[in-house]
């Protein structure tokens, strides 16, 4: 071997000891991502869904088997009883 292959022989494994030693490193120091604060007002309370009530709605056709491709706020008034969920 020339003088010259052995320098970047060295050179590379000097390198690649570095970047072994400096990610062995990180691992043991690396703290927990901090934790992301729920959104304000949200209870955590998972809500009861009638599955047969909202069959019976799509078959009567109340309600689409799709998926919504735009949402929009429900108007301020009154509810219709057959499209809120019962208390």
């Amino acid at each position: 071997m020339k003088a010259a292959d052995v320098l970047f022989l060295v050179c590379v494994t000097a390198v690649a000891a570095l970047f072994v030693a400096a990610a062995l490193s990180h691992t043991e120091t690396a703290a927990a991502p901090p934790a992301v604060p729920a959104a304000p007002g949200a209870t955590g309370r998972s809500r009861d869904l009638d599955l047969e009530r909202v069959r019976e709605m799509i078959e009567r056709g109340d309600l689409s088997g799709r998926e919504a491709e735009f949402y929009r706020e429900a108007p301020a008034g009154p509810q219709n009883e057959t499209a809120s969920p019962p208390e």
